[in-house]
């Protein structure tokens, strides 16, 4: 199975997670059990990276939240930005759009800037900043993943809230600049990115290629495979190595 394969796979069924987990719940079936701002399974207990960035600034920090990030600080350091490409309902959302040839057309027009990462990195510093002066869980609100995670849980059980017009509202701001929550806003694929190094899983381009162009159009992240590797956007999507029709191989992963 061809690895950008298997991400569709894991995706949907991800997708789907989110609401059978709710309805396990309410079934009194609690082996799994959370959103992903926290989540259980099997007793092990699994944070969102910035949503202990953010407990440590309300002052809230509890010695097992250390211990529930390490998981996916490891993933990070290993595999990059996979849970973005792979587990985030809201990279499903965004894909499935695409799907349809008129809003593909409309989000691509918003050709994304590639040196986008210091403004992010100066907007999660400032709602940090502002979650330890107001005290509330700021991040939790803004988070895709978080907001849809937990929506799907208030909609099984025919509670949803005004959070989900924050999900409007994001998808709407995709058509100005192509991903810009995933670039900008969202806290978790900055806080992700932290951890990243040098010897972390990841795409490159080596030597020349046909200059075909595949690579780029198909990349979610509006990166360019050809010129821009290695990117702190790139989530590790595999699409462009998948895509690439050139005998000499010029995408691969550094591994």
């Amino acid at each position: 199975m061809r690895y950008a394969v298997l991400r569709k796979v894991v995706q949907y069924a991800v997708f789907a997670g989110i609401f059978i987990v709710p309805v396990l719940n309410l079934m009194e079936i609690y082996f799994i059990r959370g959103s992903f701002i926290s989540l259980d399974i099997g007793g092990l207990a699994i944070a969102d990276p910035a949503m202990f960035f953010q407990t440590v600034f309300t002052g809230n920090l509890a010695a097992p939240l250390f211990a529930s990030v390490v998981i996916p600080v490891i993933m990070a350091l290993f595999f990059g930005r996979i849970w973005c490409s792979f587990f985030c309902p809201y990279t499903t959302v965004m894909e499935l759009l695409e799907k349809i040839p008129p809003v593909r057309q409309a989000l691509r027009r918003g050709k994304p800037r590639q040196n986008s990462k210091r403004a992010r990195a100066a907007i999660f510093l400032g709602l940090l900043f502002i979650t330890g002066i107001a005290g509330i869980p700021l991040l939790n609100l803004i988070s895709p993943p978080a907001v849809l995670s937990v929506q799907a849980i208030l909609i099984i059980k025919k509670t949803p809230t005004v959070e989900m017009l924050f999900i409007i509202l994001a998808v709407g701001l995709e058509f100005l600049s192509l991903r810009f929550i995933c670039r900008y806003i969202c806290p978790t694929g900055t806080c992700l990115s932290l951890f990243i190094t040098p010897r972390t899983l990841s795409p490159i381009h080596a030597g020349e290629c046909l200059n075909c162009g595949n690579c780029a159009k198909i990349c979610p992240m509006g990166v360019d495979p050809v010129s821009d590797l290695p990117s702190p956007f790139c989530h590790n999507c595999g699409e462009c190595i998948d895509i690439c029709r050139d005998k000499r191989k010029p995408l691969k992963w550094n591994g």
